[in-house]
């Protein structure tokens, strides 16, 4: 077994239309290390999160965070999701609530194959 540390989401404006935004590779589990998004907004703006199973869709079943709060200046840490191990095809979702967000996306964690 051999394990890669890596960025698994480069940083990234996230849109208030769920869209997934990272899916395991195939023939690799991906262990999320840290999920943060920053809010440059002078506004607070929410977001929400879902972790959804190869070949599923995003929906209430898998929404793992729904409509946190990220303050303007916030980075907000999402720990509930360090840890998780993700399957090859799984993947990440998210969405804003607010259209023209400035959340920002940027995750890390490692590939095992």
């Amino acid at each position: 077994m051999q394990a890669n540390p890596v960025q698994i989401i480069a940083p990234q404006t996230i849109t208030d239309t769920l869209t997934g935004y990272y899916t395991s590779p195939a023939k690799k589990r991906t262990l999320i290390s840290k999920l943060t998004f920053p809010n440059a907004s002078p506004t607070a703006e929410s977001v929400s999160v879902h972790l959804v199973p190869s070949g599923g869709t995003a929906d209430a079943s898998n929404k793992v965070i729904s409509d946190r709060t990220v303050n303007n200046g916030e980075a907000a840490a999402i720990y509930q999701l360090e840890g998780q191990v993700m399957e090859p095809g799984d993947s990440l979702h998210f969405a804003s609530d607010t259209t023209g967000s400035v959340i920002v996306v940027v995750a890390s964690g490692v590939e095992i194959y």
